[in-house]
């Protein structure tokens, strides 16, 4: 039941995901035509240090709901919340160290999709209305 009821947030939440995923290839394509490929693996580095954390909290964030299962719900955002700042800091330790990545694409991409995370839900928000 609880399952079920979580369902359509987590697929709203894995809408603003796919959203982070296009504008991190967006920004890698920009980057690669106009300063070259070290230049687009670092834009593409940024978008996957915020893409793919937000991508697992959203697995576990969204595990759960309904009021008989409130302690669940907590821990599960607990858990995902963690392993989303865990992994955020793995992967950028990941881009600097074994990939010397360039830090202007990888940043502008990285708080492009941040952006993205932020904007999207008022975006589908006033689609809706519309």
């Amino acid at each position: 039941m609880t399952a079920v009821l979580a369902r359509p947030r987590r697929n709203a939440a894995l809408k603003v995901v796919f959203c982070q995923s296009l504008v991190t290839v967006f920004v890698t394509v920009i980057t690669t035509f106009g300063w070259g490929m070290p230049s687009g693996l670092s834009a593409l580095w940024g978008g996957v240090c915020a893409t793919f954390p937000h991508f697992v909290f959203v697995l576990f964030a969204f595990r759960y709901s309904g009021a008989r299962s409130s302690k669940l719900v907590a821990q599960s955002f607990f858990r995902g919340q963690t392993l989303k700042l865990l992994l955020t800091a793995v992967l950028f330790t990941m881009a600097f160290k074994m990939q010397d990545a360039i830090p202007e694409p990888l940043f502008l991409s990285f708080i492009a999709a941040l952006v993205t995370q932020w904007s999207a839900p008022v975006f589908f928000q006033l689609q809706k209305l519309g």
